[in-house]
C-alpha cells in the first residue's frame, strides 16, 4: 500500500501577515496503521524547525501553533 500525505500550516503572524509551511510524504508499507503513524511522524519531523521558528516569531500569543507545538515538540530538542 502506498500511502501519501500533505500537512500545511497557515500560521497568523500579526500585522496581516502570515507564515504557510507545507511538507508531502509517501509511505509504501503494507498494513496500514504503520503506514499512517509512519507518515505522520515524518510530517511532525519535517515540519518542526518551521513551526517552532513561526511561533517564536509571532506576536500573536493566542495562536493554535503555541499548542500544537507544545503537543508535539515540547521536551525535544
Amino acid at each position: 500500500m502506498k500511502l501519501t500525505r500533505t500537512r500545511k500550516f497557515v500560521i497568523n503572524m500579526s500585522n496581516y501577515e502570515s507564515f504557510h509551511s507545507e511538507a508531502t510524504v509517501e509511505v509504501d508499507e503494507p498494513n496500514e496503521y504503520i503506514a499512517t503513524d509512519k507518515a505522520n511522524r515524518l510530517l511532525d519531523a519535517a515540519l518542526k524547525n518551521d513551526l517552532l521558528e513561526a511561533a517564536s516569531l509571532s506576536d500573536v500569543r493566542n495562536t493554535y501553533i503555541l499548542t500544537w507545538n507544545k503537543e508535539h515538540y515540547e521536551g525535544e530538542k
